[in-house]
């Protein structure tokens, strides 16, 4: 168990918020998104995966993601996000 986040990879989580850029190139351009929640949560969303990839041109909407955790990257709890749902 992370003892930061208090998750386990593997962990189910479903998270509600919007989509936000967390890193860019060095032309600024968004490399990396997080999903920063109603609770105050930030998830830094898996890139690998066909729904991580959607979220890419989802900027600034509000969605409900779900999927796992899939260990730590800046500092953030990585989201391997399996559904997404723009609301």
């Amino acid at each position: 168990m992370n003892t930061t986040t208090g998750m386990n990879e593997n962990d189910e989580i479903v998270a509600t918020g919007i989509i936000v850029p967390a890193a860019w190139d060095a032309d600024g351009n968004p490399t990396a998104f997080v999903i920063a929640t109603y609770e105050e949560k930030e998830y830094l969303i898996d890139m690998g995966s066909p729904e991580g990839l959607r979220l890419a041109g989802m900027s600034g909407r509000r969605v409900r993601l779900a999927g796992t955790a899939g260990g730590m990257g800046e500092n953030r709890p990585i989201l391997q996000v399996a559904r997404l749902d723009e609301l």
